[in-house]
């Protein structure tokens, strides 16, 4: 978003993950069927689709201190899609072999895509050697997360260009598949929980500004896979889904906090809700979908007030599907599904 970078807002979440909280005074129906953190992804080939949009608006604010032109709405879309080779699980965590299979982004009215390099130069190879070598990551044998991201110097070097180079590792650099990675997991209960439960996590997200805030899990219903989800799998990401069970999770979550930048202040406010379907055999998620609303309120600049307050809103969507399988090119690119609407 060229507009609203013009103030060094990122439109990146980052979170960090604290204590959990569980409430048990809420549950429902006994149930045999259990949402279990313990469960670990079984080895095999698998494939990771993350999407995402995100709208914003820049409304008010002294422009001739900045120079601004009037602001414009902007739209982004970004879409990566992973294979994932999971290792057998050891006591000292799970080793996975990930390579991008796509990049694309939609930005400015320019779609930067690993499949279409002669498009837009040097910086759409770049999309195209992303994709070109596998990387490892170490899960943690506890929690099923991230612990580390080895082995993605070759692909930088294979990209080439310096300029290129820290473009494309800000974007999809460790931190990235990090978080990608990450999704697959999701936020499960520290206990094996029942229809009904919930619990808690206190999380800093930054968006438009840093925030703090609790969001809430609930373990909502179960529901059969629906029975054609491996079609919509093949067509969305070239991977067969499972039948199987899926646990349905909902989250609400606030936060707030002050504006990150050197020269405004200002607050930061967001809300999130979603849902994320977890496989009741192996405690991954399936498919997830989540939906952020922020604002910020700048109304001081250089340590002087503002006559006319700097409000930004963005709405970002992220929508995940995770299912076993190889990705086939052909079938996702015959997919007319939108990023995420």
């Amino acid at each position: 978003m060229a507009t609203a970078r013009r103030f060094g807002f990122a439109f990146v979440t980052v979170i960090s993950l604290a204590m959990f909280t569980v409430r048990a005074d809420d549950v429902g129906a006994p149930s045999e069927e259990q949402l279990d953190s313990k469960l670990t992804l079984p080895a095999g080939s698998y494939v990771l689709r993350v999407s995402m949009n995100t709208d914003g608006e820049i409304r008010g604010g002294q422009r001739d201190l900045m120079g601004l032109k009037p602001p414009e709405p902007t739209h982004d879309e970004e879409l990566v899609i992973l294979q994932v080779q999971a290792h057998a699980p050891t006591p000292d965590g799970q080793l996975l072999t990930v390579q991008y299979r796509r990049a694309r982004r939609l930005k400015d009215s320019v779609t930067l895509d690993s499949d279409r390099p002669q498009d837009h130069g040097e910086l759409s190879q770049a999309y195209a050697d992303l994709t070109s070598l596998p990387f490892t990551v170490v899960l943690d044998a506890a929690t099923g997360r991230v612990n580390r991201v080895d082995g993605m110097e070759p692909v930088w070097q294979r990209i080439g260009r310096r300029n290129n180079i820290a473009e494309m590792q800000k974007r999809y650099g460790e931190a990235r598949v990090k978080s990608c990675i990450d999704h697959i997991r999701g936020v499960l209960p520290p206990e094996p929980a029942r229809i009904g439960q919930t619990w808690e996590q206190d999380r800093d997200r930054e968006l438009i500004g840093a925030g703090k805030g609790r969001d809430t899990y609930t373990f909502a219903a179960i529901e059969d896979a629906p029975a054609d989800a491996s079609k919509r799998a093949s067509a969305h990401a070239g991977a067969a889904a499972p039948a199987g069970r899926l646990a349905v999770v909902t989250v609400a979550g606030r936060h707030r906090g002050p504006v990150k930048n050197a020269k405004f202040a200002g607050i930061f406010e967001a809300q999130q809700k979603g849902t994320a379907k977890h496989d009741l055999t192996t405690g991954q998620v399936r498919f997830s979908t989540a939906q952020t609303n922020a604002t910020s309120k700048v109304d001081t600049f250089d340590g002087k007030p503002l006559k006319d307050a700097i409000i930004t809103i963005i709405t970002a969507r992220l929508e995940v599907r995770f299912a076993p399988g190889q990705y086939d090119p052909a079938a996702a690119a015959a997919s007319t599904q939108p990023l995420v609407k």
